[in-house]
């Protein structure tokens, strides 16, 4: 009877120990797949994000564009108002300008500009006051 319990105890133990290295084993399973469902949820994660920037660049580059076109359009009304004529290449010369985010109050400004035309681009920035952005063209200066 000894000798009975005996090898039921050696049996037991070996399905023990069995038992603790299949749980081992499922896991080092359990926390590969934990680390590749990590990879692919942060792989996720940065595909959304660049998705997002993509998107925000495409955002400031469409508006890169409507302020070309916008100043554009105010060297043109500088022009006419000072008769001065713009240089057939704009791509060629360095433009100086005062910039005003109206809505904000941040404005920037770009070479100094005389008095006379100070005063004139704050008339004309006092003009644009109703819509969400201004800007104004002082001249042109060859590169």
């Amino acid at each position: 009877m000894l000798e009975q319990m005996s090898a039921e105890l050696a049996q037991l133990s070996a399905l023990y120990s069995a038992k603790c290295l299949e749980n081992s084993q499922l896991d080092e399973k359990m926390s590969v797949l934990l680390a590749d469902k990590e990879n692919r949820s942060s792989s996720t994660d940065l595909e959304m994000q660049n998705r997002r920037l993509q998107r925000e660049l495409r955002q400031k580059e469409t508006m890169i564009e409507e302020l070309r076109q916008r100043i554009a359009v105010l060297e043109r009304k500088v022009a006419e108002l000072s008769g001065e004529q713009l240089p057939p290449k704009i791509g060629t010369h360095i433009r100086s300008f005062f910039f005003c985010l109206i809505k904000t109050g941040i404005c920037f400004h770009y070479s100094p500009l005389s008095d006379e035309r100070q005063i004139r681009f704050t008339e004309l920035l006092r003009r644009e006051r109703s819509k969400s952005f201004g800007i104004i063209m002082s001249s042109m200066k060859p590169v």
